[in-house]
């Protein structure tokens, strides 16, 4: 949606359940901070006020993956950083995208995780931002993800190989299957 009294536009953060747990606006208009969670804006808009959440137990787009825990076939899920790169993705067709809200993932995302992907011997693929953040994020959550479920990371197009501002959203719906092609 669009925050018009902030200038943002606006991402509903849910948990596994679909519940919604927090609000995020990024600003269009350069305002810092550039993303924000809402608290106080919650009252303004008659909603009840946010209690508890943390990013880190929240997987964005979560509550739609898990549907896929029951399953029997592998699944694949693909992991980005943000709110737009997981919507591209799966405006390109990767129905199966979820979000760190960040570089780094937690123990409870490992833990969704693994659940999703590995109840049926699914593969996972890192595409996390591509600068020093991203490659550490990948490398280190690929680590600790390989212990239970198979990863691959998807490298950018040599036309995005030195842009240390490039997302997956930067890339083309060709560029991403061919980046998963070649994971």
């Amino acid at each position: 949606g669009f925050d018009r009294w902030h200038c943002r536009t606006t991402y509903p953060i849910r948990d596994l359940g679909g519940s919604l747990v927090a609000i995020s606006g990024r600003s269009v208009t350069g305002a810092m901070p550039r993303y924000k969670i809402y608290d106080k804006e919650y009252m303004v808009w008659g909603l009840p006020q946010r209690e508890g959440w943390q990013r880190g137990n929240v997987l964005y787009n979560g509550h739609r993956l898990y549907g896929l825990y029951h399953q029997r076939e592998p699944v694949e899920i693909f992991v980005v950083e943000g709110f737009k790169a997981c919507m591209w993705m799966h405006q390109a067709g990767f129905t199966n995208v979820g979000g760190l809200l960040g570089h780094y993932m937690t123990a409870p995302q490992k833990w969704i995780l693994e659940d999703l992907a590995g109840a049926g011997g699914g593969t996972v693929y890192m595409f996390l931002d591509n600068n020093w953040q991203g490659w550490h994020g990948c490398e280190t959550a690929g680590l600790q993800l390989a212990k239970g479920v198979r990863v691959r990371v998807c490298m950018y197009p040599a036309r995005l190989r030195d842009d240390d501002k490039a997302q997956p959203d930067s890339c083309t719906p060709e560029e991403l299957w061919q980046a998963k092609e070649t994971a």
